[in-house]
């Protein structure tokens, strides 16, 4: 079952990637990325206060969080590099340079945690305790310090998306073609590894090399 949880995070993610204009069309982006800070902090409040603080066995809250979870990721990404492109090339790349720190920051670190104290509930529960309280923070600041500028595209919604693809498609897909090749392999690779390397092994001890089963 944990295996089908996991892909609705990566499922609900991808959705929102290709539909966000459209299922959340009556957000314009700025209030899109609000919107996903605010779900990814209750996601992992959810995971720290029912797990670890209430105790709860039951898997079925996991399936709502991995959605929030993958319905957050999905939307920010678009929407936060939509909204920052009027403050100019610097900007966008210390943004692109941030979100693969900040998840392989969190990813790593995490499991690292995760495997320094295997059996200690109080550590595990703290990271994502710890990841909320960042999001929140991110919130703040995206909400208090991040100016809000108008342009072509900071109102887009459902009609825009859809009159784009409709009308203007062969304007923008030619163009980018080899681009999309690109991404699309980039991602296919990303996710396959992310998630399958989890899989991969299914023993309490992993040899470090051929040969060293007793290490």
């Amino acid at each position: 079952i944990s295996t089908h949880i996991v892909s609705l995070l990566f499922l609900a993610a991808l959705i929102f990637r290709l539909m966000h204009n459209v299922l959340l069309g009556f957000l314009h982006p700025r209030q899109r990325v609000l919107l996903v800070y605010a779900m990814m902090m209750i996601a992992m409040c959810s995971l720290f206060f029912i797990f670890y603080v209430g105790g709860v066995t039951s898997v079925v809250p996991v399936f709502f969080i991995y959605i929030a979870g993958g319905v957050a990721i999905g939307t920010f990404e678009v929407n936060i590099v939509s909204f920052i492109t009027p403050f100019g090339h610097q900007t966008k790349k210390w943004a692109l340079l941030g979100m693969p720190l900040g998840y392989n920051g969190v990813a790593i670190g995490g499991f690292l945690l995760f495997a320094l104290f295997p059996s200690d509930a109080f550590v595990q529960g703290l990271v994502f305790a710890t990841i909320a309280f960042i999001n929140l923070l991110g919130l703040i600041y995206f909400a208090v310090f991040v100016p809000n500028v108008h342009f072509e595209s900071s109102n887009d919604d459902a009609r825009t998306a859809i009159a784009n693809v409709r009308d203007n498609w062969r304007e923008f897909i030619p163009p980018i073609k080899w681009n999309c090749v690109c991404l699309f392999c980039d991602m296919f690779a990303c996710i396959l590894a992310s998630t399958i390397a989890l899989y991969v092994f299914e023993i309490a001890h992993v040899p470090l090399w051929p040969g060293a089963a007793g290490s």
